[in-house]
């Protein structure tokens, strides 16, 4: 139905890159979380105890972004201060613009954790 949906609109649907994943509440089941545009989806409870999707930082992405600050860090240690931080705030300012949603609070902290460890050694 949607390459259907799709060609009203002029659009088409690319197989290669097309893929049907299975999502269930159900924790026993195959399906439970997925990874997506850097985030990843899975269930889990609201604070009522209702099941909700929940969105966290995926761990491949946070990794990559944590190897990239390392070696941006390690090519401006030289800079003067005031100029690193005004950057490096920039760049918090942006992660924390992209990832920060609701239920991400743990690795938005995790984050700025390893950052400033990082910065510091």
């Amino acid at each position: 139905m949607l390459p259907e949906r799709l060609g009203k609109f002029n659009l088409e649907l690319s197989m290669e890159k097309t893929n049907l994943i299975s999502f269930s509440r159900f924790p026993e089941s195959e399906g439970s979380s997925f990874e997506f545009l850097g985030f990843e989806y899975r269930w889990g409870l609201s604070r009522k105890g209702k099941k909700i999707v929940k969105l966290r930082t995926s761990p491949k992405k946070f990794r990559q972004s944590l190897s990239r600050f390392t070696e941006w860090i390690q090519k401006n240690r030289s800079k003067r201060i005031r100029r690193l931080l005004k950057t490096l705030n920039s760049k918090l300012r942006g992660h924390y613009n992209y990832y920060g949603v609701i239920n991400n609070y743990v690795s938005i902290d995790k984050y700025y954790r390893n950052v400033r460890r990082i910065l510091y050694k």
